[in-house]
């Protein structure tokens, strides 16, 4: 006989076979009851299941050889009319008429004469129809033969219905759980005379049988399992509840649901040097979360919102790319990946990657700290200073005055130590700007510039006496140019010859600047 259980085999309901039930035909007892006719009848026991086939046996063996079966006739206990009737007293004793008062068993009832002994079988059997029937069997002349059937309805469970630990049902999925969980699931029975089994499977083990009954046609089984492990994920767990092993078992079934923290982060970008102002494509693993975990990057301790995100999965690996771009103020900084499930606490794990950025040097140009730049007087000492900021560490320093590259001339006077520049005793031609550059392997620089201006007293740019000739009575224009830093703040002209000598009145003269003429008129050759 085959059974269909929801995908279940035909082997789980053989390990039924614990049950205490069993539903074959068979005599249990000899039960001997009177009539006005025959001594006590032997009655044969049979189990039935509420809508489900039923077989009543009955003997038709004949005495002797030389019998034949002319009629059967079948009484439900104290009934006067038979329910149902074999009449094979016009034919051969296995082509008789069939009836069956349609008002008891109807066109569910068959008395079928191939089986030994001969059955009469009753589809889909209901609960009222329980009781003794009689099977009466008369021969051509032998006497007639009575039989008693004492036939016993079994209930199956009419539900199940699983509920957890906080009594909620369960219906398809159980969980999510965590790993190492343990759970605790009950199986409750409804309905079923006798009361079932109520057993739980995995897949197709069987795990527990200890059920108990709680209430008037109420079993439940409770298991608790764990702690649980990565490979439970998915696990299908079934409730049966059985009490006979024809109908098929009333059952649930629930898939445990589980979420894991990841296991591994990583970035998997190498960690080389990068250069400050450049776009890179940073990307991180995550595996072994369920469901995908939240991947983060962090630059110290702000987390980089403003990167885009792109995120890509194969199984259970989640990979995010970002793009980042580096300033010169990340040199240092620890970058972080940080994956988490926002299901489990404190379920994140981080990779980090110390930053190392290069960056071209970053040049500052000042005076030494004594001095003071707007006072610097020809013939003094000028101070240099250089900062320089760069990485990797700069690999030459030069200095320039205007577009001309500085070496050092110890008889010059130009000492240069490093990051600093001397100029002894400086001359009113070292005036001008002066930057310092450098270069590492990102690049060259050229610093700020300082603007030097030597101060100097003025001196006629004539250096040459130069003579004017003048008649008597004539105007003379005479030129006087200087050069000085600064500009002279005024000029004085002076007269003077053999005989006298006197200061020029300032009206006898003009000033432009670093010029100044003389208008003289000349009256005597004195």
């Amino acid at each position: 006989m085959m059974y269909n259980c929801n995908e279940l085999s035909d082997r789980r309901f053989l390990l039924f076979g614990t049950l205490l039930i069993f539903l074959q035909t068979r005599v249990l007892t000899s039960i001997k009851l009177h009539t006005s006719t025959i001594s006590p009848l032997d009655t044969t026991q049979v189990l039935a299941v509420e809508g489900h086939q039923s077989f009543f046996p009955c003997d038709l063996t004949p005495p002797n050889p030389d019998e034949a079966v002319y009629l059967v006739l079948w009484y439900k206990e104290d009934q006067g009319e038979p329910l149902y009737s074999y009449d094979a007293r016009n034919s051969a004793w296995n082509l008789g008429a069939r009836w069956s008062d349609e008002f008891q068993f109807g066109s569910r009832a068959y008395f079928e004469l191939s089986s030994s002994p001969a059955k009469m079988r009753v589809e889909n059997i209901q609960k009222h129809e329980a009781g003794i029937y009689r099977c009466r069997v008369d021969f051509k002349s032998a006497p007639t033969r009575n039989s008693l059937v004492n036939v016993s309805l079994i209930e199956p469970p009419t539900s199940t219905t699983i509920i957890d630990f906080r009594g909620q049902e369960v219906k398809t999925i159980a969980g999510p759980y965590q790993q190492d969980s343990i759970i605790t699931l009950t199986c409750v029975s409804s309905g079923g005379d006798p009361s079932p089994q109520v057993t739980w499977w995995k897949e197709n083990e069987l795990i527990d049988q200890s059920y108990e009954k709680t209430y008037q046609h109420v079993v439940q089984n409770t298991i608790k399992i764990g702690p649980l492990s990565r490979s439970d994920l998915g696990t299908v767990l079934t409730c049966l509840s059985s009490n006979n092993n024809i109908s098929v078992p009333v059952s649930s079934r629930v898939t445990i649901d589980m979420v894991f923290p990841a296991v591994d982060v990583s970035i998997t970008t190498i960690g080389q040097p990068l250069s400050a102002g450049t776009v890179y494509i940073l990307s991180c693993e995550a595996a072994g979360s369920r469901p995908d975990p939240i991947i983060s990057w962090w630059l110290g301790s702000d987390e980089l919102n403003g990167e885009e995100q792109v995120l890509e999965k194969n199984k259970d690996i989640v990979k995010s790319t970002i793009y980042f771009t580096p300033s010169t103020k990340d040199h240092g900084k620890v970058l972080v990946c940080r994956a988490e499930n926002p299901h489990i606490v404190d379920s994140g794990i981080e990779d980090s990657w110390t930053l190392t950025v290069y960056y071209p040097p970053r040049l500052n140009l000042s005076f030494g700290l004594s001095m003071n730049a707007e006072l610097i007087d020809e013939g003094k000492d000028v101070y240099f200073m250089c900062e320089i900021e760069a990485n990797p560490e700069v690999y030459k320093i030069g200095w320039r005055h205007g577009n001309v590259s500085i070496v050092q001339d110890l008889d010059k006077g130009i000492l240069i130590s490093d990051t600093s520049l001397v100029l002894q005793k400086v001359k009113r031609t070292q005036s001008g700007n002066y930057t310092c550059v450098a270069s590492n392997l990102e690049g060259d620089a050229e610093s700020n510039p300082l603007n030097v201006q030597i101060m100097y007293a003025p001196r006629c740019q004539f250096e040459n006496k130069s003579s004017v000739g003048a008649n008597i009575g004539s105007n003379l224009s005479v030129l006087c140019r200087v050069d000085s830093f600064p500009e002279p703040k005024s000029f004085t002209w002076s007269f003077n010859n053999s005989k006298e000598s006197y200061k020029v009145s300032s009206d006898k003269f003009t000033v432009n600047r670093t010029a100044s003429i003389l208008n003289h008129s000349l009256l005597s050759d004195h």
